[in-house]
C-alpha cells in the first residue's frame, strides 16, 4: 500500500489554512475524509475522539463567553 500523497505528488505544505476575514464567524465545520476512513485504525479513532472532545470544549467556551456561533 502506498500513501496517496506519495503517488499523487502532494507536498506536505500543499494545504494552506485560509484566514477568516474580520467580522466573519465560522458556523459550520466539515470533515472531508478518504475512503480509507471507513475502517480507521485504533490510533486514528483515538485522534478523532480527541478532535471531537476539543471541538466540544471550544463550543462550550464560546457559549460561556456568549460569543456568536
Amino acid at each position: 500500500m502506498t500513501l496517496y500523497s506519495v503517488v499523487k505528488g502532494v507536498a506536505d505544505n500543499f494545504f494552506v489554512a485560509s484566514n477568516i476575514p474580520d467580522g466573519c464567524t465560522p458556523i459550520h465545520i466539515n470533515l472531508v475524509a478518504r475512503h480509507g476512513a471507513c475502517s480507521p485504525t485504533k490510533r486514528r479513532t483515538k485522534e478523532l475522539d480527541f478532535l471531537a472532545a476539543h471541538l466540544e470544549a471550544l463550543l462550550r467556551d464560546a457559549e460561556e463567553q456568549k460569543l456568536s456561533l
